[in-house]
């Protein structure tokens, strides 16, 4: 579980990252995860033990999918949302979710982003996912 400095109760942090539809996973600059949650975990298919392990070595058949948009949070320091993604898995079994990358802190020194998770079929109505790849910021050289 993630902790807080801000000073969120324990109620709050239990509704959040134990019983959420909503998985969030904080990733280091050496694309590392550093931190899930409960519903993280259950997507993935095994527990994060608290220490950093890449998505290369856990669950290889997802890094193509998330790497460019983690690599344009660092670089950019500007969120990216909607991204269609496929969960860990093989053929037609793979599920498709929606993956928001945010920035963390959001300043020019982004030290972390953290992946949040949904499954697509629990997006809003009206509402397109981007396909893989759209939505990435560019960076301004």
């Amino acid at each position: 579980m993630f902790s807080f400095s801000s000073g969120i109760d324990e109620t709050v942090s239990d509704a959040l990252y134990k019983r959420s539809r909503l998985g969030a996973a904080v990733i280091n600059r050496d694309h590392q995860v550093v931190a899930t949650n409960d519903e993280m975990d259950r997507i993935n298919g095994f527990k994060h033990d608290g220490r950093p392990v890449t998505a290369a070595e856990r669950m290889p058949e997802v890094v193509d999918d998330i790497r460019d948009h983690v690599d344009a949070v660092f670089l950019v320091g500007e969120p990216v949302f909607n991204v269609r993604v496929k969960g860990p898995g093989e053929g037609a079994a793979r599920e498709s979710y929606l993956c928001d990358y945010l920035p963390a802190p959001e300043t020019p020194d982004v030290e972390y982003v953290v992946a949040v998770v949904r499954p697509a079929r629990l997006a809003p109505k009206g509402r397109k996912p981007m396909a893989e790849g759209d939505g990435a910021p560019t960076s301004q050289a």
